[in-house]
């Protein structure tokens, strides 16, 4: 899951820097400006949304192998209804 992090984190910088340049320089966006915005809230949104999920990807990682078990880890972990285990060590309970 840590793969998945860094890939996202990833996206997002360049979702963030180097493709509004791009865009920004691009000639066709003041033939079809409504296209332009489109584009351009589709970027940021994709950015926002990589973002947040790099990081909840890699908050959630010691809690499961992939992202519905660390959800579901994450869960049992706020409610207390069962052990937890941790990487390396033995299984606690809360």
């Amino acid at each position: 899951m840590l793969l998945t992090s860094y890939f996202l984190a990833a996206l997002a910088i360049a979702l963030a820097w180097p493709t509004p340049l791009a865009l920004s320089k691009a000639k066709w966006t003041a033939r079809a400006p409504v296209q332009a915005v489109l584009l351009w809230q589709a970027i940021a949104l994709g950015g926002g949304l990589s973002m947040i999920g790099s990081m909840l990807v890699w908050g959630l990682a010691p809690l499961g192998d992939d992202l519905i078990s660390a959800l579901h880890g994450g869960w049992l972990l706020l409610t207390g209804a069962q052990m937890f285990r941790i990487p390396g060590w033995c299984t606690c309970s809360l």
